[in-house]
Parts: structure tokens; sequence; C-alpha cells
């Protein structure tokens, strides 16, 4: 169904200058985009499909250059791909993110033989199916989504005084912040029991008596799988997950197990969940100074020093609530934006 094909330059974090074409890289923050670039390198069509060395899949609905440094491949269809199909195939590739990870990346020669399932009809595939598929769950998670935004206050999208005041503050760098130690601000834990993949049956999907399945990995939470374990091993929800030699820290708003070298923080004091929101945002933007495969210690963990905003020489709680408000707020209004523009009505 596919070529395989790899960037031909590479693209540095420095050569991001928000021109030119998009540039994508391995993890699922930004769904793998790294930014814009005019840095010449080779350019990959639109309505085609990258994979990135843990297996996750996107489709791209447009132009894009990649990295090489980070083993991410583009797929390229040898059929004409609709927007809806690519969502639809790249949704059926999901089942990669569990077979692929730092100690077995994934890679074009590793895939290019592997199969998966698709409708079909008359004995070939059925593509309209396909279209219809997608476009019933778009209206779905519409619902969804509208749901969701009324339950948590969001389906009002102007900013109230608060809101407005706090985003004006940020903007403007009027911010007062202050250095905290993460082990002022958690317990740094180690996980109740190492559960070593290779000898766990992983599930792409949670189904009855799973729990999340958390690893090394820098995308999707660094949740692998779900794996069904002795429940007294789980570690506890609203915690942090650590990650000690790949630096990378997530939210687990729910019960979980680990594999190797992952720690867990639990809060001291009561964040609330937009609180916990920035302060992730804040540690992830210090780990990015790290490199993977230098490794980390308990000791280590709790000296590492996060910026935080402060009123009177203390965590200002009130103004990071309201700047994620603001900022959630925004960035809902952009999507509904673009989905207005797409012929869609909300």
């Amino acid at each position: 169904m596919f070529e395989g094909e790899s960037g031909d330059t590479d693209i540095q974090r420095k050569h991001i200058n928000n021109k030119g074409h998009f540039v994508i890289t391995s993890g699922i923050t930004e769904n793998g985009i790294l930014g814009k670039s005019d840095i010449e390198a080779k350019i990959f069509p639109k309505d085609t499909i990258t994979i990135d060395m843990f297996g996750n899949a996107f489709f791209r609905p447009f132009e894009y250059k990649m990295v090489t440094h980070a083993r991410v491949f583009a797929l390229l269809p040898k059929f004409e791909m609709s927007i809806n199909q690519g969502l639809f195939i790249s949704s059926s590739l999901g089942f990669l993110k569990s077979k692929f990870g730092y100690e077995n990346m994934c890679s074009w020669i590793r895939i290019k033989n592997e199969t998966i399932k698709l409708p079909i009809k008359n004995g070939k595939i059925d593509f309209d199916f396909m279209e219809e598929f997608i476009s019933e769950l778009e209206e779905i998670k519409l619902e969804r989504v509208k749901r969701y935004l009324k339950d948590n206050n969001l389906d009002n999208f102007e900013l109230n005084k608060q809101e407005k005041e706090a985003l004006e503050k940020f903007e403007n760098d009027l911010v007062e912040w202050g250095e905290f130690r993460i082990g002022d601000l958690f317990e740094v834990m180690s996980s109740n029991k190492i559960f070593h993949a290779n000898n766990l049956r992983i599930f792409d999907k949670r189904i009855e008596g799973s729990y999340p399945y958390v690893v090394r990995m820098t995308s999707n939470n660094g949740v692998r799988g779900y794996i069904i374990e002795n429940e007294k091993f789980l570690n506890k929800g609203n915690t942090l997950s650590f990650a000690q030699d790949t630096f990378s820290v997530f939210y687990q708003k729910k019960p979980y197990f680990t594999g190797n070298k992952v720690k867990v923080l639990k809060f001291k004091e009561n964040f609330n969940e937009r609180n916990i929101f920035f302060v992730v945002s804040s540690f992830q933007k210090l780990l990015k100074n790290y490199s993977w495969g230098i490794g980390s210690t308990t000791e280590q963990i709790k000296e590492f020093k996060i910026k935080l905003p402060t009123k009177n020489g203390k965590i200002d709680f009130d103004f990071m609530e309201n700047l994620v408000k603001a900022i959630q707020k925004k960035i809902i209004k952009k999507l509904i934006k673009r989905y207005n523009l797409a012929g869609k009505s909300v």
C-alpha cells in the first residue's frame, strides 16, 4: 500500500524560524510538529502518513520536511488517499505503539511487511466506508467536546477579567517567577514494582481489569499500553511519572503500573488539575536541557528546580489556574474556527 521514505537533511531546533514548511520529528507533542523552517531539505507531499521511532502514526494533510536524527519516516500511498481515509488508516496503525520503543525502535524496514486490518467490500478495500465512518466519528466527538466544554465552564470562550489579566501579564513578561526545588514540592518515590515488558502481555486498548503501563517513552503520556497485574502494586493516580534516563515527565490521573527506571512524584501541596498542568509544563521545559541516556537518581531529581509564578514570595496558584483557563479557551476558540472554516457547524 505504501512506499517508505526518510528525510535528507539534519534539521535541528536552531533551524526552526517560523518560515517555510512544517518540520516533523518524533513524539506526540504538537503531533510531532517541531515548527516551521525554510532550510533547504526534501519536501514530502500532503495527504501522507508519518511514523516515528515509537510507532506513533500521524496523517499529514500538508506538505512537510522531516528531521533525520529522530528516526521518523513517511508512508507515501500507492493510491490517492483522502483526508478521512488517511485518518482511518493512520488509526489502524495504532498497534505499532505497543511493539516499538527506545529499546526496539520502529523503522520502515521493520514494518514494511506488517499487515493492517481494513474494511473490504467485494474483495476490495472499502474506501467509501472509511469516509462515512470518520465523518460519523467527527460528529460524535463534537458532541462529546460540547459536553466537556459545558461541564468545565469552557463553553463561553470569552475571557473573564481574571483570565484576561493573567494572559496579559504572561504575554507582557510581567510575571514574578520563583525557583522551587522538586524535593520541596514532591515526594520522590520508587514505583511499587517494576514490570519488564518482555514478561508481559500488553494490550493496545484498556480492557476490563487492566491499567496503564507507564514506561520511559517520551510520547503518549509515557503509556506503552495496558496490562493486568496484581493491583496491590499499582501506583496512585494524581501523581507524576518521571523517566530517569529519557527525562520525560507526565501527569498520571489514574492508578498505573510502571516499567524500569520510572519514579513516582507525589504532590506535597494540594494542586488542582490546572495547577498540575502548569507545573508539568514548567518541568518539561527544564528537562529539554537534559539528554537521553545520562540517567538520574532520586536525590538528583529532588534537586531539580523549576520556575513557577509567585505572589508575596509564595506560589501564585490563582494566576496559574487563570492562565491555563485563558490558554484553553484561546485554543478551543481557534480549533472551532478552523472546524467552521472546513464547512462544519458547531
